[in-house]
């Protein structure tokens, strides 16, 4: 169910018995959710419109409308709606978020991207505008803005999942795939068990893979940053010291096989040499400290196997058999403990 139809419910729920056309229009959205739910998108629009007769200040169901056009590529229709909406009063990030796609969708990357701008100059905290700001530069091959779009997003919104996702991808393929282990891992944390996450699970520990170099002589190296310099102001970056840190790790590891066992214990010395050195007070980063906590309750292993899962789901079913105490509990307490970031501790690059 569309998310904003659905607070609109819970809201207009204490008031139905003095409001009766509000009631009736409530009823008649829950049964154009349903119908749209189940592709049936014309007769979902024809109860939206009945029930934004009844409720006519209400913006929710215009947008409902413009929405369900939009899922059956009726994008003039769902433009012209949306462009009425987007000057009234009560206006929400979402029409901005709907209009833009729309454009987008028909070619119209210009006005996609007026859009999104326009729309976060009302709502400078949408992570969703800024996120889909950087979809449409994305698919203008243009990446560094893109880049620049969703870590904003991150910014002013950092615990909405979507940024972190397309950054990973964006980052994977690029020379610093250290930040593509950063925002894969974050997202995990951030949006659980959707199609999402599963692939972004495998990107992780593919990027693990691809960064840890093991030669033929038994010496070892990691490649995570291009950035990394020992000489000059470049000592205190924060590549630097994530290479340093894991190198260190790589390097007194008794296995270097890079299975999913052998990676969750270099990264358990690489967290417990991190915040040894004081990195964590240098680099406040809500992600490490979210660890941290996990593996100091001894949970170490059964996340580090949940997140990269993906890459070995074989090795992973094998384990979780025949560990069943020790992943039963560690998954009572990863649902009643999330990640939450703010401002100050989300990671981006550039900050």
């Amino acid at each position: 169910m569309n998310k904003i139809l659905t607070l609109l419910i819970i809201f207009l729920s204490f008031n139905l018995y003095s409001q009766t056309d509000k009631e009736k229009a409530l009823q008649y959205g829950r049964e154009g959710i349903k119908l749209v739910d189940n592709g049936k998108i014309p007769e979902g629009i024809k109860l939206f419109e009945k029930a934004s007769v009844l409720d006519p200040e209400n913006i929710i169901y215009p947008y409902e409308i413009a929405y369900a056009n939009y899922m059956i590529k009726n994008y003039d229709e769902s433009i012209s709606i949306c462009e009425k909406l987007k000057n009234r009063a009560d206006a929400i990030d979402e029409v901005y978020r709907l209009l833009g796609n729309s454009y987008d969708v028909t070619g119209n990357q210009t006005k996609a991207l007026e859009t999104y701008k326009e729309g976060i100059t009302k709502f400078p905290a949408s992570g969703k505008l800024y996120h889909e700001e950087g979809i449409c530069y994305s698919g203008m091959k243009e990446y560094e803005n893109a880049i620049n779009s969703f870590q904003k997003g991150i910014e002013v919104e950092p615990n909405y999942s979507s940024n972190y996702y397309d950054l990973s991808k964006l980052y994977y393929f690029s020379e610093e795939e250290l930040w593509a282990l950063v925002y894969a891992e974050t997202f995990i944390n951030l949006e659980r068990n959707s199609k999402r996450t599963a692939e972004i699970s495998k990107l992780l520990y593919d990027t693990y893979k691809k960064g840890i170099i093991i030669n033929n002589d038994n010496t070892s190296n990691v490649s995570f940053s291009k950035s990394p310099d020992m000489s000059g102001s470049k000592l205190q970056l924060f590549e630097t010291n994530y290479e340093m840190g894991f190198l260190l790790a790589l390097t007194i590891a008794d296995d270097k096989s890079l299975s999913l066992k052998s990676l969750s214990k270099m990264r358990q010395t690489f967290l417990k040499l991190w915040f040894e050195k004081g990195f964590n007070e240098k680099y406040k980063i809500g992600l490490f400290d979210y660890i941290k906590d996990i593996y100091d309750k001894g949970y170490g292993e059964a996340y580090d196997y949940y997140i990269m899962g993906y890459g070995d789901e074989d090795f992973v079913t094998e384990w979780a058999s025949k560990n069943k105490d020790q992943y039963s509990k560690f998954e009572k307490y990863y649902i009643a403990n999330k990640l939450k970031l703010t401002n100050d501790n989300s990671a981006f690059r550039g900050k």
